[in-house]
């Protein structure tokens, strides 16, 4: 599907939500629904992790010099899981960031 007068920025890769499928389901205690589409692009991953200067939206941001980022450190999931879910991956991450 495409559309005028949105930023390109806001189709960019990110985390998703499932914001059409919990309206959805709501729906469906009412009488029938379809849900064609249940998740939509959250916050696109070049804007969480605050690449500054970036020309290209859709630029692979684990390609990027790190110092391109206005955080010092992310970790970004390797898969597109809903952007509250904390992975095995991401736990250990942040564990090992703790003092000792």
């Amino acid at each position: 599907m495409r559309t005028t007068g949105i930023p390109a920025l806001d189709g960019a890769p990110g985390g998703t939500l499932e914001t059409f499928g919990i309206a959805g389901d709501r729906l469906k205690l009412t009488g029938s629904t379809d849900i064609a589409v249940r998740s939509v692009c959250f916050v696109p991953s070049v804007s969480a992790v605050a690449i500054a200067d970036l020309d290209d939206p859709y630029t692979e941001v684990d390609a990027l010099d790190p110092y391109t980022s206005e955080l010092d450190e992310f970790k970004l999931a390797q898969t597109n899981e809903p952007h509250s879910h904390m992975s095995e991956a991401l736990g250990s991450w942040i564990l090992d960031r703790l003092p000792q």
